[in-house]
Parts: C-alpha cells; sequence; structure tokens
C-alpha cells in the first residue's frame, strides 16, 4: 500500500490486480522462537549499551531465567532435543547480545 501511494505521489499511475495471491510457508512456531531470539538479544544489547553493568548482568540474568522455564515446557512437548534447542537459543541470544552482535542469527539456530 504504501508503495503505490508513494509512487502516485511521484506521478506514477497504479494499477491493483485483485486476482493476485500470496502463500506463505507454515513456521509460524519458529518465527514465534526468532522474534523471542532477537527480543532478547536486543534487550541484552541495549543494556550494555545504555544501562550500565548492573542493568545488563539484571537483562543476562532474566533472559537466561526465561530460557530455562521456555525448555521446561519445551521437554513436555519435544524432549531433550526441544529442551537443548531452546536452551542453546536463550543461551546464544545473552552472548550475542553481550558482544553487540546485530543482524540475523546464523541458521544453526534453528529458528527458520
Amino acid at each position: 500500500v504504501a508503495a503505490g501511494v508513494a509512487a502516485r505521489q511521484a506521478g506514477y499511475r497504479v494499477l491493483c490486480d485483485t486476482r493476485a495471491e500470496a502463500l506463505t510457508s507454515p513456521g509460524v512456531r519458529s518465527r514465534r522462537e526468532l522474534f523471542r531470539y532477537l527480543m532478547w538479544r536486543n534487550r541484552v544489547t541495549m543494556a550494555v549499551r545504555m544501562l550500565g553493568v548492573s542493568a545488563t548482568l539484571a537483562a543476562v540474568a532474566r533472559c537466561l531465567g526465561t530460557g530455562i522455564l521456555r525448555a521446561t515446557q519445551g521437554y513436555s512437548t519435544g524432549g531433550v532435543r526441544e529442551v537443548r534447542r531452546l536452551a542453546r537459543n536463550y543461551v546464544r541470544a545473552a552472548s550475542e547480545g553481550l558482544r553487540g552482535r546485530m543482524g540475523p542469527p546464523d541458521d544453526a539456530l534453528g529458528l527458520g
């Protein structure tokens, strides 16, 4: 929509084809974990950059604590493999947040 408005403002004509369809691949579960990873990584990064040592330690502790809770919930749904995957994602989020690493996570996290 925004691109169409910008094109019209630039003097172009815009045509909308209502027959167009978009297909998405399933993966809400992995995207949800991706969102959690990015949220925690960015929260830790912000604490490192702006809030000092005590806030950074609190953010890391909260991230890892949340990871432990999510991993125990994961055990009931996916067993040991799910626990390892969730724990790895939260530890990685805290680690990369402390290092200030930005950008998309690598594929090794299994976040889709």
